[in-house]
């Protein structure tokens, strides 16, 4: 699919899932203009009514309208579950971790034995068990390895403690490969490495970073920064994301405020 450059490139996120790919891409790419848009006052979206669900990914979608991207790299698991109809009516070309992750699996391990690790509802939802082409299908629920990151306890006693409670049950099991499908449980790469007994584990920023190549021509070059729009002040956020070490501007739109964000900056 050949996509018209010299127009940014959006990364569309619910909470946080997906910000180590943002940081990633922007790293690896510094010509290139990423425009990322989440929503932390209004996530996580698991019990919220679906037209409410919507509402909030269309505002966010309406944001990287403003700024006239080229491509929509979709990095939550939610908005893809709740929202795919609306997603995959957009005019805009649309790319979906789900299917990178999907895709990437199936070509390079077809048929192993795979332990998918994820949060609750997206293990529930079987959006990735029902597509992976394996042989037996392990799964580990992270949220409480979310709570670690967001604690900043990374690295600590506490991380490594929860970390093997998670991942020693999987050492019986005969695992060949490890699918991790939210970027930033690789904050925990080492705490996860320390335990797991397979030599691979699949990292979304690391797949993303190569797959965009086929959508994306890297030989025209930019030198707008690139942007993170979240409805957090800009304090607030960079007390969550405290580890991004990529450069970028910030631009607050707490909820209701998407139609004052101007693209002219």
């Amino acid at each position: 699919m050949g996509i018209e450059k010299k127009k940014p490139i959006g990364i569309l996120d619910g909470g946080y899932e997906g910000i180590n790919i943002f940081n990633s891409l922007v790293n690896e790419y510094p010509n290139e203009q990423f425009i990322y848009v989440n929503d932390p006052s209004n996530y996580p979206y698991e019990g919220q009514e679906e037209e409410k669900i919507l509402e909030h990914v269309k505002r966010s979608v309406r944001i990287l309208v403003k700024y006239n991207v080229c491509l929509i790299l979709i990095v939550n698991n939610s908005i893809i579950e709740y929202c795919s109809e609306y997603l995959n009516s957009l005019l805009i070309p649309t790319l979906k971790i789900s299917d990178v992750i999907i895709d990437y699996v199936n070509e390079n391990y077809e048929h192993k034995n795979i332990c998918l690790m994820a949060k609750q509802y997206t293990i529930k939802s079987y959006m990735y068990q029902k597509n992976f082409k394996y042989s037996h299908m392990n799964t580990i629920q992270s949220d409480k390895l979310e709570k670690i990151i967001f604690d900043k306890k990374v690295k600590t006693s506490d991380s490594f403690h929860i970390t093997r409670e998670l991942i020693i049950p999987m050492r019986t099991k005969d695992v060949d490969v490890m699918v991790i499908v939210d970027s930033f449980l690789m904050n925990l790469n080492l705490e996860i490495g320390e335990y797991i007994t397979c030599n691979i584990i699949v990292d979304p920023s690391t797949i993303v970073k190569e797959d965009i190549k086929k959508y994306i021509d890297f030989s025209q070059k930019t030198r707008k920064r690139s942007i993170i729009i979240s409805s957090l002040s800009r304090n607030e956020f960079k007390n969550q994301v405290y580890w991004l070490n990529c450069k970028y501007k910030y631009i607050s739109a707490p909820y209701g405020q998407s139609r004052k964000i101007s693209a002219n900056y």
